[in-house]
């Protein structure tokens, strides 16, 4: 066989017996390959002459022969027997070709010529130095090796084997484009080190002097921070600084150089310091990467300088690539599915400014931040997703200006902040089969269009996670012409299962809302909705079991232009509603099962506006209430308790069009209950008739109870 060989597959143990496929292109049509054993290869090879394969024990014997070898090179190993390095090589005669320690080997003394592993698929990183013996002196050397081996691929990857091996790497790998990663083994950051600047940095300056750069190196990521920067937001248990992120270009002595001017002035007297902030795989503007297999990518947070790091060239905002286990920005059609990403002292997963973002099958675990970001996307899939542990923010977010994505089969659970958000800017994105577990918020959106979800579930979620911060399940934030199926099961103290606010428009609401545990005191609703929302409907809904808060429903319109206060709405017992309110139109209110406590109520009004007009409908019993101010109007039947409270409104009641006053009944004892009639409110407690119509019948009139 005088060709070279294109493939060479092992199909048994490596031992004198082992068979192997031979593939010579120069074989006719027809021609089946041969499986020939390791003893005879050398007559395959060499036409039967003998000879022709030359073992060697390792890269360093190879790399000491002073004549060409055999026409096959077969390595035992890269420094051990069998220690992921083995294979066999073929000699080129004439290549020139660089030595990249693992695919291509070139011997010392020889000038021409190079030993090229045969192979087919992946290249394995085990090939070049790479080494999972979870131990911070191998980080070096498995980073140069794993992004050699990036380099040197050629479509496919293979990181690891076994999930027993841990690669421990210096600086983040940078991931190159069209490749498939297969990774089957856990990969972390070295720790990290945080060094004090014994200079001030100030701005647009390139180079910073530090204690002793000696724990650092050119290529890794770091921020730079001290006592003045502000605490990041997002969450009022966060006292973490913003810092700035940059890499190391250079390094001289303690004096190291940035890649970017100095944004911001820190100074020695704040304790103006460095650390590392380093993500484990990195892309950039690349395309067609796949990220596949069960392994694990952990960044290491506990050993990396716990800051916030903001980009350092414009955009000046967060930078996702910093301080995640992987961060991507400008790679389209990007694929990450299988594995288990944790542990990231900013995001576990980043991806930005990306079309065609697919995550599926993955698991987040206690990210300092976002477990999962998606920001400035569009077009994807992000399904079959376990997002656990956020310590200060959201299990998956949507961060901002995302379309055209489909989320399905999330669980989400004790996540500070929420466990899905759409963090601004949304459109065309749907949400089917959505689970939060103790989370602060289940489900929250702002500044969106075009949102669906379906199944959204909120269990024991609106938890307080510090002293008077709000407490809600779902949060709908000046967000159109969208549609929401919502269910919450035992929710614990909170403000809210439900907050549409902002200038929201065109909503629909399917609720389901069991066993709400509203058992604190204050401004407790299962929906309140506030601002100026406007045509917004329910579909069969419930709400069922408030127990201990004070509405089932509110209605706030904030202050108005004269500084005077617009109304509001809440309510609890068996009823459903539809409702105007200026242009608003809401429809088809759910049902309310469970009552309020006894010192709360079944309705409460409060308006100084002119335009607010309520109908109430309950199943089977014809209940219809109609309620508007200046003048305030009541037709047909309602039951359960009932404040009025219209400041400085005349209180009359319709009859067929005709005003008439508003009569004020007795209780059976002919003791009329009543209070603060007049003055700047008007309050109405007890029996009240008020000649109520049933169904236009002026007949037809009932007695309003308030007990």
């Amino acid at each position: 066989m005088s060709e070279k060989l294109t493939e060479l597959t092992e199909v048994s143990s490596l031992d004198n017996t082992s068979l192997f496929y031979v593939v010579d292109p120069t074989r006719a049509a027809g021609d089946k390959d041969v499986a020939i054993s390791k003893t005879n290869l050398a007559n395959e090879i060499g036409g039967g002459s003998g000879g022709g394969v030359q073992t060697f024990s390792n890269k360093a014997a190879f790399r000491a022969i002073t004549s060409a070898p055999e026409d096959i090179v077969y390595l035992e190993g890269n420094n051990t027997l069998n220690d992921g390095g083995q294979g066999f090589f073929q000699w080129n005669a004439s290549s020139t070709a660089t030595d990249d320690n693992g695919i291509t080997l070139k011997a010392t003394a020889i000038a021409t010529g190079r030993a090229e592993r045969i192979y087919s698929g992946a290249v394995d990183i085990k090939w070049l130095d790479a080494i999972g013996d979870n131990l911070q002196a191998s980080a070096e050397t498995n980073f140069t090796a794993i992004q050699a081996a990036v380099n040197a691929s050629n479509g496919e990857l293979k990181l690891g084997d076994s999930i027993t091996e841990t690669f421990i790497v210096s600086q983040p790998v940078q991931l190159k484009e069209d490749t498939t990663y297969t990774v089957n083994a856990k990969f972390t950051t070295k720790n990290g080190s945080e060094v004090l600047l014994t200079a001030d940095a100030n701005v647009n300056d390139t180079t910073i002097t530090v204690a002793d750069a000696s724990v650092f190196a050119i290529g890794q990521q770091i921020v730079l921070t001290d006592d003045n920067q502000p605490v990041n937001g997002g969450n009022p248990l966060q006292t973490r600084r913003i810092g700035y992120g940059y890499l190391i270009d250079g390094i001289a002595g303690n004096v190291i150089t940035l890649n970017n001017p100095v944004t911001t002035l820190c100074e020695v007297s704040a304790n103006a310091k460095i650390g590392h902030y380093q993500s484990v795989f990195v892309g950039y503007d690349d395309a067609n990467i796949t990220i596949t297999g069960y392994g694990i990518i952990d960044q290491n947070k506990a050993n990396q300088l716990d800051s916030v790091p903001i980009r350092t060239a414009s955009p000046f905002v967060e930078d996702t690539t910093f301080g995640t286990a992987m961060g991507f920005d400008n790679c389209d059609n990007i694929t990450i599915e299988g594995v288990t990403v944790q542990n990231a002292i900013l995001h576990n997963l980043g991806v930005k400014n990306s079309t065609g973002v697919y995550i599926r099958r993955i698991k987040s675990l206690n990210a300092h931040d976002k477990n999962i970001i998606v920001w400035f996307c569009n077009e994807g899939n992000i399904n079959d997703i376990r997002s656990d542990g956020s310590e200060f923010e959201d299990g998956l977010s949507l961060y901002s200006n995302n379309s055209d994505i489909k989320v399905s089969n999330i669980y989400a659970f004790n996540n500070s902040r929420s466990g899905v958000a759409i963090a601004g800017s949304g459109s065309n994105i749907t949400f089917t089969n959505i689970t939060s577990e103790q989370c602060r918020k289940a489900f929250s959106i702002s500044d969106s269009t075009d949102i669906h979800g379906r199944f959204i579930v909120s269990k024991n979620c609106g938890i307080e996670f510090a002293t008077n911060t709000p407490r809600e399940n779902f949060t709908i934030d000046s967000t159109t012409d969208s549609t929401f199926h919502l269910i919450a099961r035992d929710t614990p103290d909170t403000d809210n299962i439900l907050y549409v606010l902002g200038t929201s428009d065109n909503l629909n609401f399917q609720l389901d809302f069991i066993g709400a545990r509203n058992t604190g005191t204050g401004q407790h609703y299962g929906v309140n909705i506030s601002s100026e929302p406007t045509n917004i409907s329910f579909t069969n809904s419930v709400i069922t079991g408030l127990r201990g808060g004070r509405y089932g429903y509110r209605y706030s319109q904030g202050v108005n232009a004269d500084g005077s206060s617009s109304p509001f709405v809440s309510q609890t017992g068996l009823v459903e509603v539809n409702y105007r309110l200026n242009a608003t139109s809401i429809n088809n209110f759910p049902r309310i099962l469970g009552g309020a406590s006894s010192n709360n109520w079944d309705l409460y009004i409060s308006s100084s506006s002119n335009n607010l007009i309520l109908s109430y409908t309950g199943e089977g019993s014809n209940r219809f209430l109609t309620i508007s101010s200046s003048p305030l109007q009541i037709n047909k039947e309602y039951e359960g308790r009932l404040v009025i409270d219209v400041p400085n409104r005349t209180i009359t009641n319709v009859l067929n069009g005709e005003e008439r006053s508003f009569v004020i009944g007795a209780t059976p004892d002919n003791n009329p209950r009543f209070s603060n009639i007049g003055g700047s409110s008007a309050r109405f407690e007890g029996l009240i008739d008020v000649s109520i119509t049933d169904l236009g019948d002026p007949s037809n009139s009932r007695t309003l109870w308030i007990i």
